[in-house]
């Protein structure tokens, strides 16, 4: 179990960065990452740390909204 935790943090890492320098594939990584980590408490029945995982996956899901409309915006205006 320990490996899994360990690649699901370097993932969540990785999305953190991808997110914070603005990547287009940020917020869809780090959503995927977060979907993750709920199965993996789901499956190991440690319910407690679902809703700030949940929260964490909600943020992506809205970057990753918010970029969309902001890319749909300067394609229409160039």
């Amino acid at each position: 179990m320990i490996w899994i935790e360990s690649f699901l943090s370097v993932w969540a890492l990785i999305a953190i960065r991808l997110l914070a320098q603005g990547h287009k594939a940020g917020p869809i990584v780090g959503w995927v990452g977060q979907v993750l980590w709920v199965s993996m408490w789901i499956y190991t029945e440690q319910y407690g740390f679902i809703l700030i995982d949940v929260g964490l996956g909600y943020i992506y899901l809205e970057a990753y909204i918010k970029g969309k409309k902001n890319g749909q915006e300067s394609g229409t205006t160039s």
